[in-house]
């Protein structure tokens, strides 16, 4: 049985960096399950473990290309080639975009810049035949539909983020603002 108490690693000269790394990290994390999962056996510890942190597999997320599925995750987790993505880890000089908007940002690249109009126009007519209420949608949705599926309890709607998701892979690679 592993010892079920509260664990303490704080070193308070150290800083936030220190804070983020692996043992503080995981240390608050052990801290911060339930009372109850700490004294489980090591199989039921691991089943607990999975249900708690690892997210469901969405199986329509794996179609369509190597580098299409590539420039989609970097999108997801903000980690693109992208202007504002580079900028915030150093990458690039300035978040701004060559269309002169402040910020390149996801939701700029796909809902607004003016350098990629006819290639957004047929994705979202493209889109809005496949998800009817598409066309309704606010800006932040369309991003979140084109980027993570479109959400509802029909059956058929897995086969629709198929398309979905590689319309959106398409149009990525036809921009050519991925491409280094």
């Amino acid at each position: 049985m592993r010892n079920n108490g509260n664990k303490r690693l704080r070193h308070p000269y150290l800083g936030q960096k220190f804070e983020n790394s692996f043992f503080p990290y995981f240390t608050n994390l052990w801290n911060n399950l339930p009372q109850k999962m700490r004294c489980y056996d090591f199989d039921l510890f691991k089943e607990q473990l999975h249900i708690k942190y690892k997210p469901p597999k969405i199986k329509f997320y794996s179609h369509g290309t190597k580098i299409g599925n590539g420039l989609l995750t970097r999108l997801r987790v903000d980690r693109s080639f992208l202007n504002a993505h580079a900028y915030s880890i150093g990458l690039a000089i300035s978040p701004q975009c060559a269309c002169g908007a402040k910020q390149e940002t996801t939701l700029h690249t796909i809902n607004f810049c003016p350098l990629y109009d006819s290639g957004r126009r047929i994705l979202f007519d493209y889109v809005g035949q496949l998800v009817s209420p598409f066309k309704a949608f606010s800006h932040r949705q369309k991003m979140f539909t084109l980027l993570y599926g479109y959400k509802s309890e029909n059956k058929d709607y897995y086969y629709i983020n198929i398309q979905v998701t590689l319309a959106v892979q398409n149009f990525l690679i036809k921009t050519k603002r991925f491409v280094y």
